[in-house]
């Protein structure tokens, strides 16, 4: 109930993009999201999502308790997927989203290049097909190889220039808040940093109350 009213307030504030994974709060986030903005009623919101662990939808989906067992039986980490349907994970997605297609479909923490070469033409055929609009990759790696088939790329802050070198599709850029720097000045360096990147097409803000996300927001929109 909380977490309901502080995404209704979030999206009061001009928040109509929203990124998410069956990863985050073991299936949690994505029924959350679903509950709260269903398609019908907020048309206007663009959701995107990510595939790729163990834990996932496509491996329990039918509730949390046993996607916590799986977490708990590997370890406290999840677990990457190497033989997975994508078509599968995003259906599963969907139901708990309460839609019909995301926005962006991204394989999900993406460190070697044979999981894009395993996944890419399933992502593909999955946006020909209308249920995502656009297939994207989620990474840290500074080495990451990305196909020219892929539209959106999200990295962490500290890694845009080096990709802006040498990769064209949009960036997604998270991060920005690292290390505890939330100062005016800090955020007003690094986003006109971010305008001179033509690529960079959004910014991903990670907060945990309503508090946290106006002052962000405050930051975000007074630096443009």
């Amino acid at each position: 109930f909380p977490v309901t009213i502080y995404l209704k307030e979030v999206y009061s504030h001009g928040g109509t993009q929203i990124d998410t994974a069956p990863l985050y709060s073991s299936l949690d986030a994505e029924k959350i999201i679903g509950r709260t903005f269903p398609e019908d009623e907020y048309p206007d919101i663009l959701i995107s999502t990510k595939m790729g662990y163990r834990y996932s939808s496509a491996i329990f989906p039918f509730n949390r308790v046993n996607s916590r067992i799986s977490k708990y039986m590997n370890g406290g980490s999840p677990v990457k997927q190497f033989k997975v349907s994508p078509e599968l994970e995003l259906k599963s997605s969907l139901n708990r989203l309460n839609r019909k297609k995301v926005h962006t479909y991204f394989l999900h923490d993406v460190d070697e290049p044979n999981r894009i070469d395993l996944f890419l033409q399933d992502l593909i055929l999955l946006k020909q097909k209308g249920s995502t609009r656009e297939i994207g990759i989620a990474t840290r790696s500074r080495h990451m190889y990305v196909p020219e088939e892929i539209d959106a790329l999200q990295i962490p802050y500290h890694l845009v220039e080096h990709y802006s070198e040498r990769v064209f599709c949009k960036f997604q850029v998270h991060s920005l808040f690292a290390d505890g720097q939330i100062s005016n000045r800090c955020i007003a360096a690094k986003i006109e940093k971010l305008k001179n990147i033509p690529q960079v097409s959004s910014i991903v803000l990670g907060t945990t109350n309503i508090s946290h996300y106006k002052q962000i927001w405050e930051m975000v929109q007074l630096n443009g």
